[in-house]
């Protein structure tokens, strides 16, 4: 079903009175309507990092996962675990680092998501109509925690980030590709890194 019958559904059942859909009442009393605030969702998806220092060059690929809370229409936070592998810690595939990471995010194109309306029709659920912002582009500021897995022993590197992220929806599936770009500190060494993350809320 569209999303424009769905708007015309549920207008119609919040708006015509109890004679319209039913004589008796029968007709309405088996329709319910529920709605409620979504604050927030998880997500989890894959990650890319290029770590760059005057010494070296680190890159890998792994998991991201984490859950977003919605303040505002225009302002969100998250917070997000990342386990990457690669070959620059060693011979071999091995964990690279670990990652705790903390954002803001601001909308600057639509909004984020915050309500929904569900209509049921003799206890099933015949629409969902939630406003659902499938094309938001938001800039964020990230703090970034890494565990950095040495040869001989493990290395923070704390900093910030620089957030780029486009929420879409393609092919039915939610999901948000994501930029940062982080200057870091690393065992007294400057570090700065790329991200590149494809995520899907859920």
């Amino acid at each position: 079903m569209s999303r424009m019958w769905r708007s015309a559904l549920l207008a119609a059942i919040l708006t015509f009175p109890p004679a319209t859909l039913g004589a008796d009442g029968d007709t309405l009393s088996s329709f319910q309507v529920t709605s409620g605030k979504l604050p927030g969702s998880f997500f989890g998806g894959i990650e890319f990092a290029s770590l760059q220092t005057s010494l070296q060059s680190l890159s890998g690929y792994g998991l991201h996962f984490g859950y977003q809370y919605v303040l505002t229409n225009h302002w969100a936070v998250d917070g997000s675990l990342a386990q990457i592998y690669g070959a620059g810690a060693g011979a071999g595939v091995s964990a690279l680092y670990s990652a705790i990471n903390a954002t803001v995010r601001y909308a600057v194109a639509s909004e984020f998501p915050q309500a929904s309306s569900q209509i049921y029709f003799r206890g099933r659920r015949v629409v969902d109509e939630s406003p659902e912002n499938y094309r938001t582009m938001a800039v964020g500021l990230q703090m970034n925690q890494l565990f950095l897995n040495g040869s001989n022993a493990v290395f923070n590197a704390t900093g910030l980030a620089v957030v780029l992220s486009y929420d879409a929806q393609l092919w039915g599936y939610r999901m948000r590709p994501e930029l940062r770009y982080g200057m870091l500190s690393a065992n007294d060494a400057d570090m700065t890194a790329i991200f590149a993350n494809l995520l899907f809320p859920f």
